[in-house]
Protein backbone atom coordinates (compact mmCIF):
# COMPACT_ATOMS: atom_id res chain seq x y z
CA UNK A 1 0.00 0.00 0.00
CA UNK A 2 1.53 3.44 -0.65
CA UNK A 3 1.74 6.65 1.78
CA UNK A 4 -1.79 8.18 2.27
CA UNK A 5 -1.55 11.77 2.31
CA UNK A 6 -2.71 13.02 5.88
CA UNK A 7 -2.33 16.98 5.75
CA UNK A 8 -0.39 20.07 5.13
CA UNK A 9 0.93 22.73 7.60
CA UNK A 10 3.22 25.28 8.18
CA UNK A 11 6.17 25.16 10.26
CA UNK A 12 6.75 27.64 13.39
CA UNK A 13 8.90 29.23 15.16
CA UNK A 14 11.48 28.84 12.32
CA UNK A 15 14.00 31.44 13.39
CA UNK A 16 14.37 30.18 17.09
CA UNK A 17 15.79 26.55 16.76
CA UNK A 18 18.79 25.56 14.60
CA UNK A 19 17.15 26.14 10.61
CA UNK A 20 19.39 28.50 9.89
CA UNK A 21 22.29 26.78 10.55
CA UNK A 22 20.98 24.01 7.91
CA UNK A 23 19.16 26.89 5.59
CA UNK A 24 20.80 26.08 2.27
CA UNK A 25 20.10 22.31 2.66
CA UNK A 26 16.32 22.60 3.24
CA UNK A 27 14.12 22.72 0.12
CA UNK A 28 11.16 21.34 -1.43
CA UNK A 29 10.97 17.34 -0.80
CA UNK A 30 13.03 16.86 1.87
CA UNK A 31 12.81 14.74 4.36
CA UNK A 32 11.79 16.07 7.86
CA UNK A 33 11.27 13.72 11.11
CA UNK A 34 8.64 14.08 13.34
CA UNK A 35 9.60 13.59 17.15
CA UNK A 36 7.23 14.18 19.91
CA UNK A 37 8.80 16.35 23.35
CA UNK A 38 8.18 18.73 25.28
CA UNK A 39 8.82 22.73 24.61
CA UNK A 40 7.75 25.65 27.27
CA UNK A 41 6.53 22.61 29.38
CA UNK A 42 3.84 22.23 26.52
CA UNK A 43 3.78 18.96 24.06
CA UNK A 44 5.00 19.72 21.30
CA UNK A 45 5.29 17.98 17.91
CA UNK A 46 8.66 19.04 16.27
CA UNK A 47 10.34 18.50 12.99
CA UNK A 48 13.91 17.84 12.76
CA UNK A 49 16.25 17.53 9.62
CA UNK A 50 19.21 14.99 9.14
CA UNK A 51 21.99 16.45 7.04
CA UNK A 52 23.59 13.72 5.09
CA UNK A 53 26.23 11.97 3.10
CA UNK A 54 24.42 13.57 -0.23
CA UNK A 55 23.58 16.79 1.17
CA UNK A 56 27.45 17.07 1.40
CA UNK A 57 28.33 15.83 -1.94
CA UNK A 58 25.77 18.24 -3.98
CA UNK A 59 27.06 21.04 -2.35
CA UNK A 60 28.74 23.20 -4.70
CA UNK A 61 28.92 26.45 -2.90
CA UNK A 62 31.51 25.21 -0.57
CA UNK A 63 35.64 24.88 -1.20
CA UNK A 64 36.23 21.19 -1.36
CA UNK A 65 39.37 22.38 0.50
CA UNK A 66 36.78 23.48 3.82
CA UNK A 67 34.39 20.92 2.90
CA UNK A 68 35.34 18.35 4.84
CA UNK A 69 36.28 20.49 8.00
CA UNK A 70 32.46 22.19 7.48
CA UNK A 71 30.91 19.00 7.70
CA UNK A 72 32.21 17.67 10.20
CA UNK A 73 29.88 19.32 12.62
CA UNK A 74 26.94 18.65 10.46
CA UNK A 75 27.25 15.40 9.23
CA UNK A 76 24.40 12.66 10.25
CA UNK A 77 23.34 15.33 12.87
CA UNK A 78 19.36 15.99 13.81
CA UNK A 79 18.94 19.94 13.53
CA UNK A 80 15.78 21.46 14.98
CA UNK A 81 13.47 22.90 12.17
CA UNK A 82 10.23 24.18 13.91
CA UNK A 83 6.78 22.73 15.63
CA UNK A 84 4.07 22.30 14.09
CA UNK A 85 0.95 24.54 15.76
CA UNK A 86 -0.83 22.70 18.59
CA UNK A 87 -3.81 22.11 16.46
CA UNK A 88 -1.73 20.39 13.33
CA UNK A 89 0.47 18.60 16.06
CA UNK A 90 -2.79 17.23 18.30
CA UNK A 91 -3.29 13.91 16.51
CA UNK A 92 0.08 12.97 15.42
CA UNK A 93 1.46 13.61 19.06
CA UNK A 94 -0.83 11.05 20.47
CA UNK A 95 0.34 8.45 17.87
CA UNK A 96 4.10 9.21 18.38
CA UNK A 97 3.90 9.35 21.67
CA UNK A 98 2.86 5.65 21.76
CA UNK A 99 4.90 4.58 19.38
CA UNK A 100 7.89 6.31 21.02
CA UNK A 101 10.67 4.89 23.22
CA UNK A 102 12.85 7.34 24.67
CA UNK A 103 16.03 5.13 24.06
CA UNK A 104 14.89 5.29 20.18
CA UNK A 105 16.42 7.76 17.95
CA UNK A 106 14.94 10.47 16.07
CA UNK A 107 15.16 8.81 12.93
CA UNK A 108 12.77 6.11 13.27
CA UNK A 109 10.47 7.69 10.91
CA UNK A 110 8.13 4.40 10.62
CA UNK A 111 4.37 5.84 11.10
CA UNK A 112 5.01 9.53 9.30
CA UNK A 113 6.61 10.54 6.03
CA UNK A 114 7.37 13.98 6.49
CA UNK A 115 8.42 16.18 3.42
CA UNK A 116 8.76 19.91 2.56
CA UNK A 117 6.00 21.27 0.42
CA UNK A 118 6.84 24.93 0.31
CA UNK A 119 9.93 26.73 0.98
CA UNK A 120 9.89 30.50 0.74
CA UNK A 121 12.76 31.80 2.33
CA UNK A 122 10.74 35.45 1.80
CA UNK A 123 8.13 34.77 4.27
CA UNK A 124 7.27 35.66 7.54
CA UNK A 125 8.63 33.44 9.80
CA UNK A 126 5.43 30.82 10.44
CA UNK A 127 4.81 30.67 6.63
CA UNK A 128 8.67 30.27 5.47
CA UNK A 129 8.56 26.45 5.65
CA UNK A 130 4.94 23.85 5.07
CA UNK A 131 5.19 20.22 4.92
CA UNK A 132 2.95 17.18 3.88
CA UNK A 133 2.74 14.66 6.10
CA UNK A 134 1.90 11.26 5.06
CA UNK A 135 0.80 7.80 6.78
CA UNK A 136 3.42 5.39 5.90
CA UNK A 137 1.59 2.51 4.18
CA UNK A 138 3.08 -1.38 4.09
CA UNK A 139 5.93 -2.38 1.88
CA UNK A 140 4.84 -4.68 -1.12
CA UNK A 141 5.07 -8.22 -0.20
CA UNK A 142 3.27 -10.00 -2.68
CA UNK A 143 6.56 -11.50 -3.66
CA UNK A 144 6.44 -13.68 -0.08
CA UNK A 145 2.75 -14.36 -0.69
CA UNK A 146 1.36 -17.74 -1.63
CA UNK A 147 -0.68 -17.92 -4.83
CA UNK A 148 -4.29 -17.97 -4.02
CA UNK A 149 -6.24 -20.58 -6.00
CA UNK A 150 -9.34 -19.18 -7.67
CA UNK A 151 -12.58 -21.24 -7.13
CA UNK A 152 -13.76 -23.33 -9.88
CA UNK A 153 -16.33 -25.28 -11.68
CA UNK A 154 -15.05 -28.73 -9.95
CA UNK A 155 -13.69 -26.88 -6.28
CA UNK A 156 -15.30 -28.88 -3.54
CA UNK A 157 -17.27 -25.83 -1.65
CA UNK A 158 -18.44 -25.34 2.27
Amino acid sequence: MKNVFLKECNVLKTNQYEALQVWKLLNISKELYLFSEKDNEKDCVSLYYKVTQEDKDNDKDINPEHKDKYYAKLLNNFFKIGNLSEEDATPEDKFLKARQNPEDSKDKNDLFECRISKFDKEADEDKRISVAIFIKGTEDSTSNKSPQKKATKNSPTK
